[in-house]
């Protein structure tokens, strides 16, 4: 059989993932709309226009070509110690595990609860990476189909894995809607009732899956929130109205009580469900502006924070914002000086590149903006961590 050329390959990944004025596009620095109006024009074939299949063939061809150069070691193993976390919430240690640099961004990670040793993560444009050592070694997931944009893993109850595919960020990569894996996550399968039409349809990236103990599943798009009760595979849209696209980046389920679930609408506000997220509505006390990151508080029902991206301002700050009533109505927890440097301990300076900057997710928070609560005592405070640039 013939091979298609090096520079055949590399013709067709050339192609453009999105139009510059694609539905959901996101709020960006100036610097960063320069960046991605760069990248989209060295992307863009001469004639303009996108095929979605030719583009995703050639994501394939690539990491098949990447799979077979480094054929003698299939598997990465980094070297020392895996990450561990001191008694102190200001002395983490970090190490990096891999899989290394073959994948980009790694956009999600999922920790299998009956084996912590098994890890899965979905990369920005090497699809899924599979360890059964605890990030010791990590395998590429062979003959993945679809998309090789990963942005969200979750599991179901009933032990079904969900996967989203797409990457909203710079390049804008569309994926091939939710797949689902039934043996762990070592084979996929396309969800045909989420398959996009079109780079701009509901399902051409999926930003983060949420499930609850009762089965439900919740998705969010760039066009809006889906929910499904049949082990993810058909879905409803739920928010906003059928037709009207809105925008979610995030969606959460409160672990104490699976009835209630919070997601965010991308201006710095978030909606909320008490039915499992069959309907929404509006929260009140939230700034406006940007992207909002969520967590519950895994030790306290009702309890949830946001890391808020309120950045549409002239001044733009990233705040934390707290709920006692599931994503009813939300308080300022704090600004950005009480963040405090996770390795050093010290109170944060400038987590980021702009010279004003006291706030970790200041000048990136529509992307680089996560937030995470520990479990922790009855009756003591929470440790949380939010994450930005550094």
């Amino acid at each position: 059989m013939k091979r298609m050329p090096w520079w055949a390959v590399l013709a067709v990944t050339s192609l453009t993932a999105v139009a510059a004025t694609a539905p959901g596009a996101l709020h960006r620095s100036a610097r960063d709309r320069a960046v991605a109006a760069w990248q989209q024009r060295e992307l863009s074939a001469p004639g303009g226009g996108y095929d979605g299949a030719l583009y995703q063939s050639a994501l394939r061809a690539r990491a098949r070509m990447l799979a077979r150069h480094r054929a003698q070691t299939s598997a990465f193993k980094p070297t020392g110690a895996n990450p561990a976390a001191s008694a102190a919430p200001g002395q983490i240690n970090w190490t990096e595990i891999g899989p290394g640099n073959v994948g980009g961004r790694i956009n999600t990670i999922w920790i299998d609860p009956s084996n912590a040793q098994h890890l899965i993560v979905g990369a920005a444009g090497g699809g899924l990476w599979q360890s059964s050592d605890g990030g010791g070694s990590w395998s590429a997931v062979s003959e993945f189909p679809g998309s090789l944009a990963v942005d969200a893993i979750a599991q179901l109850p009933s032990g079904t894995l969900l996967a989203g595919t797409g990457d909203p960020f710079n390049e804008f990569q569309p994926g091939s809607g939710m797949l689902m894996s039934t043996d762990g996550g070592n084979t996929w399968t396309p969800i045909s009732s989420t398959a996009p039409a079109s780079a701009n349809a509901f399902w051409a990236v999926i930003n983060s899956i949420a499930t609850n103990s009762n089965g439900v599943a919740l998705a969010t798009t760039l066009q809006g929130i889906a929910r499904s009760t049949d082990g993810g595979n058909t879905w409803t849209q739920v928010w906003p109205a059928a037709g009207v696209s809105g925008t979610s980046f995030d969606v959460v389920f409160d672990p104490n009580n699976p009835n209630d679930a919070v997601a965010d609408s991308y201006n710095g506000s978030v909606v909320y469900s008490t039915n499992a997220g069959a309907t929404w509505s509006a929260a009140s006390g939230m700034p406006g502006g940007g992207r909002s990151a969520l967590a519950f508080d895994p030790s306290v029902a009702g309890s949830v924070y946001a890391s808020v991206d309120n950045n549409n301002g002239s001044s733009p700050s990233g705040e934390v914002y707290h709920s006692i009533n599931d994503g009813q109505t939300w308080t300022l927890l704090a600004g950005t000086s009480a963040f405090v440097n996770a390795v050093s301990g010290s109170a944060v300076g400038a987590l980021c590149d702009n010279s004003f900057s006291a706030s970790p997710v200041e000048c990136q928070g529509s992307y680089d903006n996560v937030i995470d609560v520990l479990p922790h005592a009855s009756g003591t405070a929470p440790t949380i961590y939010v994450g930005g640039i550094d």
